[in-house]
């Protein structure tokens, strides 16, 4: 049964159970089923057998166990501002200058913007600090997890510094893009340093740049469409965020009058867990400030390293620098800890349990159906070299959404990427990066595809993370998300259609016409989706 047809099956499945049964656990469920039983040739047992070792690993591996425990004690911090009135001072802080709806999508941006060092860390943090305000606005729950996950990944994978930075430059460097080779590389085929081919690469991610285009397009010209235009339509109406359903209830939720805080009730936490986390990553790179030999931070970043136990240790340092603080003023007293460690794990238990199911999911389709390099191998045996940017946009995209996972996404393909791009031209290796033109746009479609598939997988910790922090259903946030996203990957296409047929221009005169191009075609499908539900066509 591997590497045919059949591996494609579970997501499948799983898209077409959530859509119908609008149950995100029991499409999961029922996908790890499929997958294992079609992983081991129909036998139940063995079948049963493969689940629970990839649960066992799943559960033992300590950068998971630090990932879960991060998530866990941001719901912790997440109450705690509210007891001490942090997150109330906030609210009534930007309330007094956010008098419009379309102002407080703007602030959700740019403070997405500002935690551009880690997807996981952008979705928690500003989606609960923005609910309370979107809500007070009427800005349906769907809106503000639509923003929530639309910007991190896409933002993350185009800076020069941040936790996605050393997966992608280790990515090309196994891959053959590098100044020497080294033990379990494929060898040198490239001679260029990763690093710099990334930097290169950057302007070449339009996915990223299409899809932040697309969001401040949506929110200038206020475009509703599809199950967004109803639940926006009766948000407005009624006052319900929801779509009309029951709304969902959380330990976070108050009224303004609830507490009495102030700015540095909220602004501790934040800046210290952002402090950290900066720490975290300079003592782990060996920084001389610390007694190491590197004097780089650049360098640092550049380092393949794992960011979830800096993460969860920087979480961690930072309540309880806030616990104390707020003991110090006043704010709390020991009495109250026990109910808001409860609240906190209460707020994130079950968003937990999803990413566990996903990932159990995305581990058996990787490692025992292989339908990444199935697709891939599939796709890209026979293409003219013109559309190999946009064909590798397409790869790297259904790989993604079928995984739920961008870094695995790069894992898989990246490595056959490279050298096909060398054998299909014919050179003799090494070769510079500077000879090989179409390497820059294609590199930029792994990166791209990997970021929208991401994106538009129900699978995704991205989009598990954005439904939970902002109190959107998952499935709703699944659907309107995807609808959204959409225009920007149909005009992201686009650019590397246009990008494969400029190849051999400058690289300048590349990037502009096919990034025009493409968020022309991008705002056009935006523009018309919009004004036909609303009757205008």
């Amino acid at each position: 049964m591997i590497n045919s047809w059949p591996v494609v099956l579970p997501p499948i499945i799983v898209l077409v159970i959530a859509f119908v049964t609008k149950n995100i656990l029991l499409s999961l469920g029922l996908g790890v089923l499929s997958a294992s039983v079609i992983a081991t040739d129909g036998h139940i047992l063995q079948a049963f057998s493969l689940v629970l070792n990839h649960l066992k690993n799943l559960l033992l591996d300590p950068d998971n166990l630090y990932g879960y425990g991060f998530v866990l004690i941001v719901g912790i911090v997440v109450v705690l501002l509210n007891q001490t009135g942090g997150t109330v001072a906030l609210a009534r802080l930007m309330t007094s200058r956010l008098k419009t709806a379309k102002s407080a999508k703007y602030a959700a941006i740019l403070l997405s913007c500002c935690f551009f060092i880690d997807d996981y860390l952008s979705c928690l943090t500003v989606g609960h600090i923005m609910r309370p305000i979107t809500d007070r606005l009427k800005i349906p729950k769907v809106k503000l997890a639509f923003i929530l996950a639309s910007i991190p990944a896409p933002l993350a994978i185009i800076a020069p510094i941040s936790s996605w930075v050393g997966v992608i430059v280790s990515q090309f460097d196994q891959a053959g893009i590098n100044l020497h080779a080294g033990a379990g590389q494929t060898g040198q085929l490239v001679a260029a340093d990763p690093y710099n081919i990334f930097l290169q690469v950057i302007p070449f991610v339009f996915y990223s740049f299409i899809m932040l285009a697309s969001i401040w397009f949506i929110i200038y010209q206020e475009i509703s469409f599809g199950l967004m235009h109803k639940h926006e339509t009766i948000a407005a109406m009624t006052g319900n965020l929801f779509g009309g359903q029951a709304p969902i209830r959380s330990t976070d939720e108050h009224e303004l009058s609830s507490s009495v805080g102030s700015l540095t009730d909220f602004l501790f936490p934040i800046l210290s867990l952002i402090t950290l986390i900066f720490v975290g990553i300079l003592y782990q790179g060996n920084y001389s400030l610390f007694g190491g030999t590197q004097t780089s931070v650049v360098a640092i970043f550049q380092q393949k390293y794992s960011l979830f136990p800096i993460l969860f240790f920087a979480v961690f340092g930072s309540l309880i620098l806030s616990i104390l603080l707020a003991l110090w003023r006043n704010k709390l007293n020991f009495n109250q800890l026990p109910k808001i460690f409860k609240d906190g794990i209460n707020l994130m238990v079950t968003a937990i349990f999803i990413l566990i199911i996903a990932a159990l999911f995305g581990a058996i389709l990787r490692d025992n159906l292989q339908t990444g390099f199935y697709l891939a191998s599939l796709l890209l045996s026979h293409i003219d070299l013109i559309f190999l940017p946009a064909m590798i946009f397409v790869v790297s995209f259904l790989v993604a959404a079928a995984t739920g996972s961008a870094w695995g996404t790069m894992a898989v393909v990246t490595p056959l990427t490279v050298p096909m791009i060398v054998a299909l031209l014919q050179l003799q290796i090494p070769v510079s990066g500077a000879a090989i033109a179409i390497l820059l746009p294609s590199l930029g479609a792994i990166l791209a595809g990997a970021a929208a598939g991401d994106h538009f997988s129900p699978v995704s910790g991205v989009t598990v993370m954005s439904a939970n922090s902002s109190g959107a259903y998952l499935i709703d946030h699944i659907k309107t998300q995807m609808f959204y996203a959409t225009p920007a990957i149909i005009g992201t296409l686009v650019a590397y259609i246009v990008s494969g047929i400029l190849f051999k221009f400058s690289l300048f005169y590349n990037v502009l016409c096919s990034f025009a191009a493409g968020t022309a075609v991008c705002f056009a499908m935006l523009l018309i989706l919009s004004r036909i539900y609303r009757g205008k066509f």
